[in-house]
């Protein structure tokens, strides 16, 4: 003030900094200031009205997104994270507006569940807060998995051969055989080696989740065969011509002749019927053309020479 070496005010504490100076601090917020001005000397006064200033919260930005993160199931949830200036700070929500507080006062925050969650600004020494939130999502992909594995063995009995059925997988790899991709998640692998498991990476080239399964080689044992059937023992007297022993065996079988129900030597290979030199009993064993696989015994055929 000019003219002036004291004041009153309606509410506030006075400063006298000399000169007509003077600070009042302390005004509620809510007020207008009356002020009379005195001149101790003169005893002149008058009255001032300072009006109350606009102390609203400045418009603050809202945090800006360190981004989106996506995951694969069984993964380790990271930090959810977002930046804000110098002496502000950030409370963690789960709604655009209103909605419940998460976490207060951080910059990241890790959740529990996949979702979106919303980042709010707030000044540090005056609690104003921004007017909008920033949107942070968790994503949770599913990984691969198998729904169905079928094996089956080759006609050789060397290799065998795997449908599998995965969802959330559209291409995979495996230690052993040829794949082809049939679609909507389905592979047929053939070739397998019969001594080996095999291991499946399933993959999905979108998400990036991939998972490992083995499938067990199924068992490629040869099938129990029966043994051939005789078509009778023969006796002829000495001095005829000596017919052929024979035995009857299924389709896609064939027969083996040895000299002894295990083990011997082999007369003739790959026949149903076999001649004799000499009186005897043979032995004829049941043989699977297409693999080998042979009958547990074998069948006594006897020829008589009386």
């Amino acid at each position: 003030f000019s003219d002036a070496d004291n004041i009153i005010a309606s509410e506030g504490t006075i400063v006298d900094n000399g000169g007509g100076s003077f600070t009042i601090s302390g005004i509620d917020i809510n007020n207008d200031l009356a002020i009379t001005a005195n001149n101790s000397v003169t005893t002149c006064s008058d009255d001032f009205t300072i009006t109350v200033p606009n102390c609203g919260c400045p418009g603050l930005n809202a945090p800006v997104s360190d981004g989106d993160v996506s995951i694969c199931a069984g993964d380790i949830i990271p930090a959810l994270s977002a930046t804000v200036g110098v002496g502000e700070t950030i409370d963690w929500y789960d709604a655009a507006t209103g909605g419940t507080l998460l976490l207060a006062d951080s910059p990241s925050f890790t959740p529990t569940l996949a979702g979106t969650y919303f980042a709010e600004t707030r000044e540090i020494n005056s609690g104003c807060i921004s007017t909008e939130r920033t949107e942070v999502t968790l994503t949770i992909n599913p990984v691969p998995s198998l729904t169905d594995s079928p094996t089956d063995c080759s006609a050789d009995l060397l290799t065998y051969t795997v449908n599998v059925t995965f969802t959330d997988a559209d291409n995979i790899t495996a230690s052993d055989g040829s794949i082809v991709d049939n679609g909507g998640g389905s592979f047929t692998i053939s070739g397998i080696d019969i001594n080996n498991d095999l291991t499946i990476t399933a993959n999905n080239s979108v998400t990036t989740c991939f998972d490992d399964f083995t499938i067990t080689a199924p068992n490629c044992d040869c099938p129990d065969l029966d043994a051939p059937v005789s078509d009778g023992d023969l006796v002829i007297c000495e001095g005829e011509i000596i017919p052929a022993l024979a035995v009857s065996v299924g389709a896609g079988e064939t027969v083996d002749w040895y000299d002894a129900a295990t083990g011997g030597t082999l007369l003739l290979a790959d026949s149903p019927s076999f001649t004799p030199t000499l009186a005897g009993t043979y032995f004829a064993e049941t043989r699977l053309l297409i693999n080998n696989c042979v009958s547990d015994s074998r069948t006594a055929i006897s020829l008589t020479i009386n």
